[in-house]
């Protein structure tokens, strides 16, 4: 299936220093993913173009914050402290995006598919995803 999403809209929703060809690789890492959700699930399928269209967009900004921006959870003044969010095993759970893109899928599939109960899984690439 083709992408849904591009550039110009998922740097809409976050900023990056990433280029168009690396936000590209992150926006066909979403679509497969979103690929995945309609297939196990008629229901997610349903949703409509635009509603997968925000999901996907939302997986790009995850998977570009992944891989590219990681987000300060936490910054501390007066000494040089920074926590990262999530971790690498958190899945979706561990970018706002990721989570935002399971809020928003009212059919569930996302959240099955990052907790591994559909059988199948997101896309993995370094442990995060």
């Amino acid at each position: 299936m083709s992408v849904r999403t591009d550039y110009a809209t998922v740097i809409l929703y976050m900023e990056t220093d990433a280029t168009e060809a690396q936000i590209d690789e992150y926006i066909a890492l979403g679509s497969s993913d979103i690929d995945n959700a309609v297939a196990l699930s008629t229901k997610f399928a349903a949703l409509g173009a635009t509603v997968l269209k925000q999901l996907e967009t939302m997986l790009a900004c995850h998977y570009t914050s992944c891989f590219r921006d990681r987000r300060a959870q936490e910054i501390e003044q007066g000494k040089t402290s920074v926590k990262w969010q999530g971790s690498a095993n958190m899945g979706y759970d561990s970018t706002h995006f990721g989570q935002m893109a399971i809020k928003r899928d009212p059919t569930g599939t996302l959240k099955q598919i990052a907790n591994g109960s559909t059988g199948a899984m997101a896309t993995t690439i370094l442990g995060v995803g």
